[in-house]
């Protein structure tokens, strides 16, 4: 029969429900007044407006207030530039409005000082950021010395930022990263060690948060890092592929709400202290380790029911991880990982206390062994091996161990609809016996099983 893996109230915290955060769209009001536009093309940059310069291919912002940008720069730069932050406080507002700037030379977007910047990706564009080289001043395709935001530019929120690093880090800011709208893709290099160098996705030195939109990381380095503080996931759909640490945290990591797919050589990390889970739904996957405890002493604290697993053997990926009902086989989660892996961490609010549920990867079933309990800071984890069982099982319906000409009578009355015999009938039988794998139990199994019995 199939195994299932019960959640008992002894063993993970209760569940709470999940809090969603909006996406904001007050900056994509049509009445925002722009203080000037660029315009960007083979001729180079036409401008119109006020509080700007323009110098070789660079525009410098000089001044708070809502600025908009369209067109291809080949080798150029925005810059920020506020002469005096404590007496403009005020936010620069770019809203790219289908713009490509590829930086040869330094950064295409370079936040040199200004109290906040946000980037309003507005709606139906698709917008562009690469690097060119090795930079001299500046660490990435966008670097930013302060806070910077990218949100939605508009009610609906379907602008597209993509962040293409092939040289430096994807966003590196020396204060606070916050994504709350939009859709936002960031490629950074894995580099050849000699002419380029590992590169991250997402850096943020005091934090990093994110509370809406959709985020897509690939990176060669670490996925989302705070080098020196939080990383907050409050809301969104965050998606993060890191050939290293897939999200980490220096002094705090949390997870309060929001969809959360994480996989990486360490799914989450946090160099010391406790990792909180108190909302959202979360999926991470590792082949190093889950999170690196007990080497520095990183813990989970989590307020809705969360479960490790460590499988006995590494897997490919692009596997499908299908958590269903133990009574019901309802789809309960499904995520399927896009790097191979060995440990899975999963947290989510449709985990109820009390009830059992059937864990498959890749269409096969696991089963727990060597089960132990151990307390990790303040709530009990269920740390379980898994091994990953094969579908031997063929035809032995009524499971007496023998493949016999009464299985394949059973099996022509559960075509049939024979709901009386359908109940002694596991799932892995049922997969088993679709021989032709089409999804559904047909004549054309039937004949295919009696040739593998006669052969």
């Amino acid at each position: 029969m199939k195994q299932a893996f019960k959640l008992s109230a002894a063993l993970l915290a209760s569940v709470l429900v999940l809090s969603s955060i909006p996406v904001s769209a007050a900056e994509g009001d049509p009445a925002v007044t722009m203080l000037a536009t660029f315009r960007f093309d083979a001729d180079g940059i036409h401008a119109t407006g006020e509080n700007y310069t323009v110098t070789d291919n660079i525009v410098t912002i000089t001044a708070s207030g809502a600025y908009e940008f369209s067109g291809t720069l080949a080798d150029g730069q925005i810059c920020v530039s506020v002469p005096d932050e404590s007496g403009d406080t005020g936010t620069v507002k770019l809203f790219l409005n289908g713009v490509d700037i590829t930086g040869v030379s330094e950064a295409p977007l370079y936040v040199e000082n200004a109290k906040n910047t946000s980037l309003n990706l507005m709606d139906g564009t698709e917008n562009f950021f690469r690097d060119g080289g090795q930079y001299t001043n500046t660490l990435a395709v966008i670097y930013a010395k302060d806070d910077i935001t990218i949100k939605a530019g508009g009610d609906e929120g379907s602008g597209k930022l993509t962040v293409e690093a092939s040289y430096q880090h994807g966003i590196h800011c020396n204060n606070d990263v916050k994504v709350t709208g939009g859709i936002l893709k960031v490629r950074s290099n894995e580099g050849d060690g000699e002419t380029t160098g590992i590169s991250d996705g997402i850096r943020g030195k005091t934090s990093v948060e994110i509370k809406g939109g959709k985020v897509d990381v690939n990176a060669g380095g670490d996925g989302i890092k705070s080098t020196k503080g939080i990383v907050t996931i409050s809301g969104g759909e965050t998606e993060v592929k890191a050939a290293k640490d897939a999200v980490q945290g220096e002094t705090g990591l949390s997870i309060t709400g929001g969809t959360l797919k994480a996989n990486g050589d360490r799914g989450l990390r946090l160099d010391d202290g406790t990792i909180e889970i108190t909302g959202g739904v979360v999926l991470a996957t590792a082949t190093d380790y889950q999170v690196n405890y007990p080497e520095n002493h990183t813990v989970i604290s989590a307020t809705q029911a969360t479960v490790l697993w460590s499988l006995t053997e590494e897997l490919v990926k692009d596997q499908e991880i299908l958590i269903t009902d133990n009574e019901t086989q309802a789809k309960i989660y499904s995520f399927t990982p896009d790097k191979k892996f060995r440990y899975i961490l999963l947290s989510g609010e449709a985990l109820q206390d009390e009830e059992s549920y059937y864990l498959t990867i890749g269409g096969k079933p696991l089963m727990p062994s060597d089960t132990t309990e151990e307390k990790i800071d303040g709530m009990i984890a269920e740390l379980t091996d898994l091994i990953v069982v094969e579908n031997t099982i063929s035809c032995d319906i009524d499971g007496n161990g023998k493949e016999e000409l009464q299985d394949l009578v059973l099996l022509a009355k559960i075509i049939n609809e024979d709901t009386a015999v359908k109940e002694i009938v596991t799932d892995a039988m049922l997969q088993a016996a679709d021989v032709d794998k089409d999804g559904t139990l047909t004549i054309m199994d039937l004949r295919a099983e009696i040739q593998k019995m006669a052969n």
